[in-house]
This record gives structure tokens, C-alpha cells and sequence, in this order.
């Protein structure tokens, strides 16, 4: 890693087993199924910077990042638990040089990326969720991570463009009302799903999706829906 610049150059291996099939929709990163059983996505890589925010367990983000490496993504996680991600991007890519690991500093630099190799930020600092500052540049999106939703740690994810749910409490949906400005009428849905679905919100639209992750996701990313 340079002063400046993540130097990660290479595509992943289309022979990589765990690359297969790539899980791109024609709007974004396969989440799973509606009710209608139409796929269902999130809008993860755009020309312009992207903001999303994940509320729920690490398994499910990584099993957004796992998805976002099949998509030609690089990688660059920000972490103080470098243990959840160690050899994630080898077993994904076949490669070393796709996912990289921050465990200091509060600036990640921008990263080499274009509409086939975009850029993954993920921000993975528990619930207190430190604040970082990431590139604000075409093709970047930030990624954060967060196990649960307080008063306190919102406002890191007030500017998201899209929100990705597990099952909220009572009192996260308040917050979520409150203090990220959603609608009512999309997050009372969050406190009753069931434990093998997300919702997906994005400004006054909401879906909520059954998750279908494949027997290889399930068994190598922790997933237990």
C-alpha cells in the first residue's frame, strides 16, 4: 500500500470455484427474492460515489463483500478485527492482491477503479463505528458496517444512499425514524422480519427480501439463515 494509492490491479480468477456464478442483477449486487420471487438488489457500484450502510450480523456483510469481489470489485476493509476478514479475498479470488486490510488510521486513499473493477470501502469498527474518511470519487463506495443502531452511531450513516437491514428492536426502528429520517411506513416492517430476510430502504422505497445464499456461502461466510 502506497502513501497515496491501493495499488490492486487484477481481476478475479473466472476460474475460481467460489466466483461462480457472478452475482450481479442488472441494477446491482443479488441480494435475494422478493415476495413475487423477482430478484431483488442493492445499488452498490454507480459512476458517481456510493453510500451504503448494513445493520445486522458480520456474516451478512461479508456476504456482501464476497459478492462484490465476484464482481470485479477491489477491496479495502478498514478494521480493528482483522480475524473476521484474513483470507476472504484469497478463498473468494484465487488472489492476495483483491482484498486488503486496514487495522489503523482514520483516511483510506482512493483507489484505482472503473465501472469493471470498482471499489469496495468497508468500514468494519463495531458499534461505536470511529470515524474514517474515505474517497469521494467515481466508482468508490463506502461500505458500513454495523451490528446494531443507536442514537450515538447513526449519524456515521445519516448520508447513506441505501440501507440494508436485519431484523430490528423496537427501539433501533425508533432511531431508524428518528434519527436517519426514514419513513414510518418502511421501517415498521423491520422489527418483524423473519430471520432469513433484510430489508432494503432507499429514500421513500423499501423492499424486503428472503436472502438465498448458495451452500458455499453458507458454509465458508458464517451464515446461518
Amino acid at each position: 500500500m502506497s502513501d497515496n494509492t491501493l495499488m490492486l490491479r487484477h481481476a478475479a480468477d473466472p476460474a475460481s470455484p467460489a466466483v461462480q456464478p457472478l452475482p450481479a442483477g442488472p441494477t446491482g449486487l443479488v441480494l435475494g427474492r422478493v415476495q413475487d420471487g423477482s430478484v431483488a438488489t442493492v445499488p452498490m457500484f454507480r459512476p458517481e460515489r456510493t453510500r451504503i450502510a448494513l445493520i445486522g450480523k458480520l456474516a451478512l456483510g461479508r456476504l456482501l463483500v464476497f459478492r462484490a469481489l465476484a464482481m470485479g470489485a477491489r477491496v479495502v476493509v478498514r478494521t480493528e478485527s482483522p480475524a473476521h476478514w484474513q483470507g476472504l479475498g484469497e478463498w473468494a479470488t484465487g488472489r492476495s492482491d483483491r482484498l486488503w486490510l486496514m487495522t489503523e488510521g482514520n483516511v483510506v486513499p482512493p483507489i484505482p477503479s472503473d465501472a469493471t473493477q470498482p471499489a469496495l470501502i468497508v468500514l468494519d469498527l463495531g458499534s461505536a463505528a470511529l470515524s474514517v474518511t474515505t474517497p469521494e470519487q467515481p466508482w468508490h463506495t463506502r461500505l458500513t458496517l454495523l451490528p446494531d443502531l443507536s442514537v450515538s452511531n447513526a449519524r456515521t450513516v445519516a448520508d447513506a444512499d441505501a440501507y440494508v437491514f436485519s431484523r430490528l428492536t423496537a427501539e433501533e426502528v425508533s432511531v431508524a425514524v428518528s434519527s436517519l429520517r426514514l419513513p414510518v411506513r418502511a421501517v415498521d416492517p423491520l422489527a418483524v422480519l423473519n430471520p432469513d430476510m433484510v430489508g432494503v430502504v432507499q429514500a421513500d422505497t423499501a423492499s424486503y427480501v428472503w436472502l438465498t445464499p448458495t451452500a458455499t456461502e453458507r458454509q465458508h461466510l458464517g451464515l446461518t439463515t
